[in-house]
């Protein structure tokens, strides 16, 4: 049985798309939009920019890599297979696959709990399968997707204490340069794998699918959250992974308490609407080309929705 075949297998049974449907949206951007800043303002802001940083890193890494392996997508180049969504960049390795692993496993690590490390698991496992009962991808490309979240997340949960720990030492203007030269890295590694592929041309079959696949889309989504983030870091003058427990012991201010469980679901609620209405603003009134220009105003957009949520959205609620 070939790749293929797994995907016309699983499509037999046609009734369950709106089941995949949703197990895929677990590993959608729309989804982290909500789940981050949930687990950042209500729950633990450790936790919520441990997954935020984890996020950027991973989609940083499988943006490239799709770009340098540039393989097609299962309904590109079957016309038997049927394709439940559409995607227009290339597809391997997964992403879907690898940012739910990647966060799956950093929930499971932090969390310690045998019980929901395995609901996480199957989770991670199903939103795998979903990617290829949906078409979208074949199934190695969900298992490199695999392979490649639980390692970056391995490597990202042994390094991350220290790096707080640099953090909490070091001057605001240095990690601002950090994560400035952290994003044009990126940008710039970006378009010298456009460059290096741009000899090879993709078949003509593939032409009605992958009009977006080249673009560095999201390469501007993770330097533009990127840039947000460090910028929010230096205007708040505290590391942004400090909950408002820890901070109210280190400050020894006693008035400026934590804020209430109500109140947090409120910063969560406005962090989320506002988000949302700049992501879709701007979305609707920024241009996209040419290509340079609208990977410019990406990186604005995804700026300033990174502003709202971890700088302007806190300052909304004020601590008494």
């Amino acid at each position: 049985m070939n790749e293929i075949d797994i995907t016309l297998f699983l499509q037999q049974f046609a009734g369950l798309a709106p089941v995949m449907h949703l197990l895929s949206f677990l590993g959608q951007e729309e989804f982290y939009i909500v789940l981050i800043p949930m687990v950042y303002f209500v729950f633990s802001r450790t936790l919520g920019i441990r997954m935020l940083m984890l996020l950027l890193i991973s989609t940083g890494l499988n943006i490239l890599l799709k770009l340098a392996f540039h393989m097609p997508r299962p309904y590109w180049v079957d016309p038997r297979v049927q394709a439940f969504a559409i995607e227009l960049t290339y597809g391997m390795p997964s992403g879907h696959a690898e940012i739910s692993a990647a966060i799956g496993f950093l929930l499971a690590f932090m969390v310690r709990k045998p019980r929901i490390t395995i609901l996480i698991g199957v989770l991670v496992f199903l939103v795998g399968v979903s990617r290829v009962f949906l078409g979208v991808h074949f199934a190695s490309d969900v298992l490199v997707g695999w392979v490649l979240g639980v390692l970056t997340a391995w490597l990202f949960v042994s390094i991350a204490p220290s790096a707080e720990r640099w953090l909490m030492r070091s001057q605001v203007n240095l990690a601002l340069g950090a994560g400035g030269v952290a994003a044009l890295g990126l940008i710039c590694i970006g378009l010298l794998v456009q460059a290096s592929i741009a000899p090879s041309q993709d078949p003509q079959a593939w032409a009605q699918y992958n009009q977006e696949a080249r673009r560095l889309n999201e390469v501007g989504t993770v330097a533009g959250l990127l840039i947000g983030s460090v910028i929010a870091y230096g205007m708040v003058k505290q590391p942004l992974f400090i909950d408002d427990k820890m901070l109210y012991r280190l400050t020894a201010m006693p008035t400026i308490k934590p804020l209430s469980s109500q109140m947090r679901w409120v910063q969560f609620a406005i962090s989320v609407l506002g988000g949302f209405a700049l992501w879709m603003g701007l979305r609707a009134i920024f241009p996209r080309d040419p290509e340079l220009l609208g990977l410019f105003f990406r990186i604005l957009r995804y700026a300033l929705v990174a502003l709202w949520m971890l700088w302007l959205t806190p300052r909304l609620i004020k601590r008494k």
